[in-house]
């Protein structure tokens, strides 16, 4: 009992909880003590100041808003905190080395123009797409490449592990949350294998994703088996823009000959080996061919972030001579992040909302979303496009789900059909249009997702996988409840009002 109290005392969660709940304290103190003019005077210059910052910044509107509410709210305390998290000159260095070492990674990413030239006389919905996210997010599209859909968590660990068996060259993996388990001792034992075996194994993973899921120290001592783990952005118990800005991507490279990325962590959630959220539904993607390499340049940005290191020469991990006959798919790997100049994650799925003319079906666990995409789901409908949610019917968090909830009523009125997965947990991320293009990978439709976290995903064209991802929507859609507008007036009268209250704070979900 004693060593369990010990070990939370020393978690970050006890520590952040702490260090939040003394600053509150701390300008609570400040109200009590000053007189109430002094500390209107100070809260009207506060809140002029904050104002001020806020109106230069570049942040989005509904993120500006929400910090206003707060600065009205509470004037000394949402300015003094505001400024703290996003005025922070350490912030601004980093933010900057992030920059860098994205800029450099890019360089490594050319694209084929005669492919581009290709999609553009062939299929000019396609080339709309692909050339919007060449051009924002530096990612190439690729012709000698392919992908294969893996439609469960349980499907994805076990094509997985048979490849990591096989490797023999070096394995890199990136994972927001890794958790102790079946699953992953699974999965360790191989890597200590291959590791055995002469294989270089490098481990990305995200503090926050891993907190308190291991003891202090765990991941340094993988090195005595020759794996290196590399903690991504360490958390911190002071107030920092940072601390928000955690990786949630999920790459794994096999000796640049295949690479897989999707919805599912490290966990044995993940495979339906726990249950506390009724079934789990997952999915992923594993892709061959030259579309492999920029899951490796995206795998070295993070790694280099992490490390604090310039970015490293990558050509080295790049297989080349793959040659894919007979194929007509296209792929096109691309990340996003905090530090892109444009919200890459949302433009992304905006564009495929706009582009779409027969159908397009979206899978996600969250809805959380701002005016621009909420405009976008709209306009596909009334526009005659079959647009369709699927969302869990057993949420993993209350709060997000009932505030997912609120959007139902405004989108069901332009003809947004929306789903909720009945036998449980939906936790896959991936979009389906017109049977010709397809989105899968680690991003959600919420405010994390499209605008704080570093994700990253996959956009196949023309690929077969895309009707097995369609078929499985279906087969979603047969075990789902399609919401109608009797399900909203049966909700209680509170849940609709918090739902409203929630929504001002949309952007910190």
């Amino acid at each position: 009992m004693l060593k369990q109290l010990l070990r939370f005392l020393g978690s970050y969660k006890f520590i952040l909880s702490f260090t939040f709940l003394f600053n509150v304290a701390i300008f609570a103190a400040i109200v009590y003590f000053l007189n109430v003019y002094i500390y209107g005077g100070i809260a009207i210059i506060a809140f002029v100041i904050a104002v001020f910052v806020l109106a230069k910044s570049n942040e989005e509107p509904a993120y500006k808003t929400m910090w206003i509410l707060v600065i009205v709210i509470l004037p000394l305390f949402g300015t003094i905190l505001y400024l703290l998290i996003k005025g922070s000159n350490v912030s601004g260095r980093q933010k900057k080395f992030w920059r860098k070492i994205n800029a450099d990674s890019l360089k490594y990413l050319v694209q084929d123009k005669a492919v581009l030239k290709k999609i553009e006389t062939v299929q000019p919905q396609i080339f709309t797409q692909a050339k919007y996210m060449l051009q924002t997010a530096g990612a190439p599209v690729y012709s000698n490449s392919y992908a294969k859909y893996l439609p469960s968590g349980e499907k994805f660990f076990d094509d997985l592990k048979e490849e990591l068996k096989k490797a023999k060259h070096f394995i890199l993996m990136e994972f927001f949350i890794i958790k102790e388990g079946r699953l992953w001792q699974d999965i360790l034992e191989i890597l200590k294998q291959r590791a055995a075996e002469g294989v270089e194994v490098k481990i990305v993973y995200d503090d926050f994703g891993t907190i308190d899921s291991f003891r202090p120290g765990y991941f340094k001592r993988l090195s005595r088996y020759n794996i290196e783990a590399v903690v991504f952005n360490r958390l911190h118990p002071t107030l920092n823009q940072f601390i928000n800005y955690r990786s949630h991507r999920k790459i794994v490279v096999i000796d640049g000959l295949v690479a897989y990325t999707g919805g599912v962590n490290i966990g044995d959630e993940y495979i339906n080996l726990k249950s506390k959220f009724g079934h789990w539904q997952d999915c992923g993607i594993k892709v061959y061919g030259e579309a492999v390499f920029p899951h490796t340049v995206m795998f070295f940005s993070n790694y280099c972030m992490a490390k604090k290191i310039d970015y490293i020469d990558v050509s080295i991990y790049k297989r080349e001579n793959l040659s894919i006959k007979n194929r007509l798919s296209y792929i096109q790997p691309f990340s996003s992040g905090p530090i892109d100049r444009s919200p890459i994650a949302r433009n992304n799925y905006v564009r495929m909302l706009y582009g779409a003319r027969r159908y397009i079906y979206i899978q996600t666990p969250y809805l959380v979303i701002d005016g621009t995409t909420i405009k976008a789901l709209k306009m596909a409908a009334k526009s005659g496009v079959d647009v369709r949610i699927v969302l869990p019917g057993t949420p993993d968090k209350k709060i997000v789900y009932v505030l997912g909830r609120s959007y139902y009523k405004e989108l069901m009125e332009e003809g947004v059909k929306i789903y909720e997965y009945t036998p449980g947990f939906v936790h896959g991320k991936m979009v389906v249009s017109d049977d010709i293009m397809a989105c899968i990978g680690t991003i959600n439709f919420d405010f994390r997702s499209l605008f704080l976290h570093f994700e990253n995903a996959v956009l196949i064209y023309n690929d077969p996988a895309i009707l097995d991802m369609k078929q499985n929507f279906n087969d979603i859609f047969e075990q789902s409840h399609l919401v109608t507008p009797e399900d909203i007036k049966k909700r209680k009268a509170h849940e609709k009002f918090f739902a409203k209250i929630l929504r001002l704070f949309a952007p910190l979900m």
